[in-house]
């Protein structure tokens, strides 16, 4: 892969509307002259379980997002080479007890950090949630931990390819794409051989049974048994240690896929002291394990920016961290180094309002965040006062979003923000995650859209 460092984002970001505009000609041909073509497409997504939770489809446009091979290398150089980095820096915190504070580890989580998975990656499986403007590439989160989106993928491409418009569409216009249902298994049995895994494991994708992403899990467990790999959906309450070895879903479990997340876990262990028992036991091989934490943090960009930790970086990984990493910084009533001199941060983020981001450190699905620009003066000063106060809060640099043109399925076309999220296997990237929004806040759980990414080729 050849990566052009002058590369003109601005200008590839325009091919990709380009040819959207040529595919929404395509499309707007087929809504006029089938009136079925709605009905078709929803029941085709239900047959694909693309249902998010009971009453609403996990996708609701007839697009698909386009990247242009050229801006695919490019962000694939980028964010491959900070993902890397930042694993890299983060591995020190295992015995850093001062960067785990810095990152806002809690104690509750130390302890299950310190519990070696039996393999070497912190987060074998994650996605880095990114966005793509006229004004470049920016990461703005490092979904480490429990990353949804893979197996939607692999069924919204299904649907896509038998799509009338996107058939037709392809006849003229070449498109590559990326499903990551293999990587996800690939991955999994990789780190199973290093922990010590022989024979063939019996999986258990281990989550609340109640979760709105259980559809996820059965497309996974048809996948994987697909392969021959037995697999079971279990609820973490719903297992048993016996003689050592982990059971549940009427049998031994050799290999946990773990989608339950850890502060979750941590709420309610009471109700699955057994999930903690055998993970501390390596009575199965966790996957992924819970020293996800030092990465999953809001504050794990303040390694590629705070003078403390980035002294390993290489010139490439500093250029590409100022370049595409917003500028991240825990709020709290004290001081900190802000553009190379000592500021009250919880003054610089008042008056610098409209420039930034105020979000918890460790949530997701969009909770706590607030747009600075979107929150009056008074507001915006109450809630930095009352975050700094609490704690566990970071403010980041606002960054440009890209807005995109986008049929609904009436056949209206209307503006959406559109963020695209690259996934990680054991490091080695593979494939997006994309979604549409209405709000600048751009998540599935909070009313976004999720559609497959096709590469022009």
């Amino acid at each position: 892969m050849e990566v052009s460092p002058d590369l003109d984002v601005a200008v590839e970001v325009q091919r990709t509307e380009t040819a959207a505009q040529a595919y929404r000609t395509v499309l707007d041909a087929h809504l006029a002259s089938t009136p079925t073509l709605r009905a078709a497409f929803e029941a085709d997504m239900r047959a694909e379980r693309l249902d998010y939770g009971p009453n609403r489809m996990l996708c609701s446009t007839f697009r698909p997002h386009f990247l242009t091979a050229a801006l695919h290398d490019h962000i694939t150089h980028v964010v491959t080479t900070l993902t890397r980095a930042l694993h890299r820096i983060a591995r020190q915190a295992l015995e850093d007890r001062e960067m785990q504070d810095a990152l806002g580890v809690t104690e509750a989580e130390r302890s299950l950090i310190a519990v070696d998975p039996g393999y070497s990656d912190l987060s074998a499986l994650s996605r880095l949630d990114t966005f793509v403007s006229a004004e470049g590439v920016h990461l703005v989160e490092y979904n480490a931990e429990c990353p949804t989106g893979v197996g939607y993928n692999q069924r919204l491409f299904r649907v896509f390819d038998r799509l009338p418009p996107l058939v037709d569409f392809r006849r003229t216009r070449p498109l590559d794409r990326q499903d990551g249902a293999d990587d996800v298994l690939d991955t999994l049995l990789s780190c199973w051989r290093e922990w010590g895994g022989r024979s063939s494991p019996r999986i258990g994708i281990v989550d609340w049974e109640t979760v709105v992403t259980r559809g996820e899990f059965e497309i996974f467990a048809e996948h994987f048994r697909a392969r021959d790999i037995d697999t079971v959906i279990v609820d973490p309450r719903a297992l048993e240690l016996r003689d050592g070895r982990l059971y549940g879903g009427g049998g031994p479990i050799d290999l946990v896929y773990r989608r339950l997340l850890t502060a979750e876990f941590i709420e309610r262990k009471d109700t699955c002291a057994v999930f903690e028992e055998a993970y501390r036991r390596q009575a199965a091989c966790f996957v992924n394990s819970f020293r996800t934490k030092l990465l999953h943090k809001k504050l794990v960009f303040t390694l590629l920016h705070d003078p403390r930790w980035t002294g390993s970086l290489t010139e490439e990984e500093r250029a590409l961290a100022r370049a595409h990493v917003p500028f991240t910084i825990a709020l709290t009533n004290g001081e900190a180094e802000i553009e190379g001199e000592r500021t009250n941060v919880v003054s610089w983020a008042r008056d610098r309002q409209r420039e930034l981001v105020l979000k918890p450190n460790d949530d997701y699905g969009g909770k706590g965040l607030l747009l600075g620009s979107q929150a009056t003066p008074d507001a915006w000063a109450a809630e930095v006062e009352r975050a700094a106060h609490e704690g566990g809060y970071v403010v980041q640099c606002a960054i440009a979003l890209h807005e995109s043109s986008f049929p609904d399925l009436d056949g209206a076309w209307n503006p959406y923000y559109v963020d695209i999220d690259p996934f990680f296997y054991r490091e080695r990237m593979h494939g997006f995650m994309s979604r549409m929004s209405r709000s600048r806040v751009s998540n599935v759980t909070t009313g976004g859209g999720q559609m497959p990414t096709y590469v022009l080729l």
